[in-house]
């Protein structure tokens, strides 16, 4: 104990000692004291000299401020709210006070030993006591209320907080708490969400701080949190509590205990866990929702704040039912005041009114999404560029380290190294796209859900390369459902596979009638078969809620596994995903995001893994979209000009020098490629006419529009490397082959093997010969530069040929 602490002691002594008449002796037991409020509270034992009329143990509150009307304001409370207060709110046997400090002392009925706050008791006990707390007690204000009458917001929240509170004291401290959270706008973001900053909207004059509802007015204890509700553990045949350090002395809107009470317990949750509030945990507890996935270790927060709403409405569904939204109304700007008279309380640590201000924002955007849509799309559009909240540099890391930290809670159900009991499941709704929504399905998957008819094109399955996947998945559609194995995952096109005619139900009816069926038997399939009886479930979403497909997967899930099952929603376009991604990466259960390399395709850019490169360019140069990237690292910037073959950076930088026979060769491969044709160009070129570069320089220009590959060499592999950048793309692709790399036996060995018919097409640089093209075909043109001696062939003659089957 410090010095200052002992003199606060003997300080309290001497105030007893005056008010008792005789010498006291005061043993400390256990300090109840709590950092929300600059009171004091204890359970002593009190050993008088004599017979004074305060002899054994008791609860004694010691405040800083001697005004403290404390003892006031219990005597009013009592007497304006019996019964309850006889049972609830212990007396108060004792009141003194000197030039620095008022003391209170309570009696409790019986023993006092196993009396404790319930901030300290389990979170079932926690639950039943704080769900009697708000429904008692509200019971008990509407049985005693002090009238209503129309207010604004502007005016409850100056009833709570303070005739004229923003130009005053608490006015400043908000805007400290304002500065603390690094907010400069109109709206900040918390996590992923953009919010109003209620300092700026309210002190406005608009739809919110103008808005007049009815509001009803009652006795309120003004400063109520878990350390101020007391638990008697010896009871077992009832929740037996006592309110204690009674604040206001004069009646308010109602409400305002039960909103306060609930921001006490959001904010002991974030002390106790060390962790940062997270944003889905107030979305879990105002969307009601208990399959929406928060941090695991929230959980009985989320249960703590549903059982004092749970007992507010309890009683206003018994006394007060013809109100029930006005009074609604008035809870959510309860809970604004209760955050906002938090975020002001200078003395409270610096993280602890930032994530105060951030209910606050919350409280505020609930109102205006729910009461004034107009004024919310005006402020978000009005707003200043926004920033996180970082309040100071010391709260900043904190911040950030908190929030990394609550992102890896939320997804630890999810995490395949994690042997956790969870089985994991995939939900993706039509619509959903994103660049990395192929590095998803790499993922210990249990069943992936793929609602997405075009999957394959733009969604999930879109660049996703099963053969090089860690793990066996299996895809089906509605002709029949995977089997599910050891070490397999079930993927599921539960939404149609247009690729493969399975047409995409029109509306939900037809999807239930359709595919509902299939997606239950897999489910079931699966759950049969596993020894898991916990279930997490991601749910990308194209919009900001699942659809009713979604939902009703999500529902079968829920039939199948022990509740709570843990639902985690993400949408691509919020910037949510990319969170979610890293943290994967973080944790090692998915590689870090790689953009991967693309080539044209039918319906859009495909994108390649490296392993699959890597295969490919064994025998093959790929003109794909990261090419230059490359070239950079390895190429002497003026080797061009030293006699090497034109590089693809020379290329593009216009280094090579116009060849006349270019544009009627480009225009006749291009010609081709757009018929889906096929033909054979061969280039005939003397040595240094500069017939390669010329094939390269048209290369080029074609591969943003065309798959193009070149040959390196010849092998036994070529013809289905070559074919597999076809079926991957589904478009025609030119292919350059030099003479000295394909002779005459190797084409004919590729005619022979290729599956389908491959155009061909070969040239050289210098003056133009005859061209001639083939039929229809959906397969690559050849361009062949063929160097000649002097006197066999004309120089930069051109011939071109029909691919002729090879009997």
């Amino acid at each position: 104990m410090d010095e200052e602490e002992v003199k606060r002691r003997e300080r309290v002594a001497q105030i007893v000692e005056r008010e008792l008449g005789t010498p006291v002796k005061i043993t400390y037991l256990d300090d109840f004291a709590d950092g929300f409020t600059a009171a004091r509270v204890t359970r002593c034992d009190l050993m008088a000299e004599g017979r004074a009329r305060l002899e054994g143990q008791y609860i004694l509150k010691v405040s800083d401020d001697p005004n403290d009307r404390q003892n006031e304001a219990h005597r009013l409370f009592t007497e304006r709210l019996i019964p309850f207060a006889d049972r609830r709110v212990p007396p108060l046997e004792l009141s003194g006070h000197d030039e620095q400090l008022r003391v209170d002392i309570y009696k409790v009925a019986g023993e006092t030993r196993g009396v404790r706050p319930a901030r300290v008791a389990t979170t079932a006990v926690s639950i039943d006591a704080l769900s009697e707390v708000s429904r008692e007690l509200l019971e008990a204000q509407f049985g005693n209320y002090a009238g209503g009458e129309p207010m604004t917001v502007r005016q409850t929240l100056e009833a709570w907080m303070g005739a004229g509170f923003f130009a005053g004291q608490k006015g400043e401290a908000l805007r400290e708490a304002r500065r603390l959270a690094d907010i400069a706008g109109t709206t900040f973001a918390f996590s992923t969400q953009m919010l109003p900053d209620p300092v700026s909207v309210l002190e406005q004059d608009n739809e919110l701080s103008g808005e007049t509802e009815f509001v009803m007015l009652g006795y309120n204890h003004g400063d109520l949190h878990t350390r101020n509700i007391l638990l008697d553990g010896a009871s077992a045949d009832e929740v037996a509590y006592w309110l204690i350090d009674i604040a206001w002395d004069g009646d308010a809107p109602l409400l305002y205990d039960h909103a306060y009470l609930e921001t006490a317990t959001l904010l002991v949750g974030q002390e106790l866990l060390r962790q940062q509030l997270p944003l889905e945990i107030l979305q879990d507890c105002d969307l009601r929702d208990p399959r929406r996935a928060g941090p695991l270790g929230w959980e009985g927060n989320v249960r703590l704040v549903e059982s004092i709403r749970r007992g507010k409405d309890e009683a206003i569904e018994a006394l007060q039912p013809a109100r029930k939204v006005s009074l609604r109304h008035q809870y959510l700007v309860a809970r604004l005041g209760a955050a906002l008279n938090y975020a002001a309380k200078r003395k409270s640590p610096a993280e602890q009114r930032v994530t105060a201000y951030r209910l606050a924002g919350w409280a505020t955007h609930l109102l205006l999404t729910e009461y004034h849509p107009t004024l919310l799309a005006r402020v978000l559009a009005d707003a200043h560029q926004p920033q996180t909240s970082a309040p100071g540099r010391a709260v900043a890391a904190v911040g950030a380290k908190a929030a990394a930290e609550e992102m890896a809670e939320q997804v630890k159900p999810f995490i395949a190294d994690t042997q956790n009991g969870f089985d994991r499941f995939l939900v993706v709704e039509n619509g959903v796209t994103h660049e990395d929504l192929a590095r998803l399905p790499d993922h210990r998957w249990s069943v992936i859900i793929d609602l997405n008819p075009d999957s394959e094109t733009t969604g999930l399955a879109h660049g996703f390369d099963p053969e090089t996947a860690e793990h066996q998945i299996v895809v089906s559609g509605r002709h029949g459902a995977p089997t599910p194995g050891r070490n397999t995952v079930s993927w599921l096109m539960a939404g149609g596979r247009e690729r493969l005619g399975e047409q995409a139900p029109p509306d939900f009816r037809s999807w239930r009638s359709t595919y509902q069926d299939l997606v239950r038997e897999v489910l079931e399939r699966h759950s049969r078969n596993s020894v898991n009886r916990a279930a997490a479930v991601m749910c990308l979403t194209a919009g900001d809620e699942p659809d009713q497909r979604a939902e009703r997967v999500m529902e079968f899930i829920d039939d199948l596994y022990e509740p709570p099952v843990k639902v985690l929603r993400a949408s691509p376009g919020d910037g949510r995903f990319e969170a979610l991604l890293n943290v994967f990466a973080d944790t090692g259960a998915l590689p870090r995001p790689e953009r991967l390399a693309t080539l044209p395709g039918a319906k859009g850019p495909i994108r390649f893994s490296r392993p699959w490169l890597a295969d490919l360019e064994a025998d093959l140069v790929v003109l794909h979209s990261q090419i230059l990237d490359e070239e950079l690292h390895d190429q002497a910037v003026d080797a061009f000009w030293r006699g090497r073959p034109a590089n693809w950076l020379d290329l593009d930088a216009g280094q090579d020098v116009p060849r006349t026979l270019q544009p009627s060769l480009q225009a006749a491969i291009a010609d081709v490629l757009g018929r889906q044709s096929s033909a054979s160009f061969e280039l005939f070129h003397a040595p240094g006419a500069g017939g390669t570069t010329l094939a390269r320089r048209i290369a080029w220009d074609l591969h943003r529009e065309h798959p193009v590959l070149l040959l390196r060499h010849y092998s036994l592999d070529t013809v289905e490397r070559v074919d597999s950048v076809y079926r991957r793309t589904e478009r025609s692709l030119v292919l350059v082959a030099e003479s000295a790399d394909m002779g005459q036996s190797e084409r004919e060995d590729l005619y022979r093997k290729l599956p389908r018919p491959l155009s061909q097409g070969e040239g050289g640089g210098g003056g133009a010969g005859p061209i001639r093209r083939t039929g229809p075909t959906g397969d690559p043109v050849l361009l062949r530069p063929v160097r000649l001696r002097d006197g066999v062939l004309g120089h930069g003659e051109v011939r071109g040929e029909p691919r002729q089957p090879v009997h």
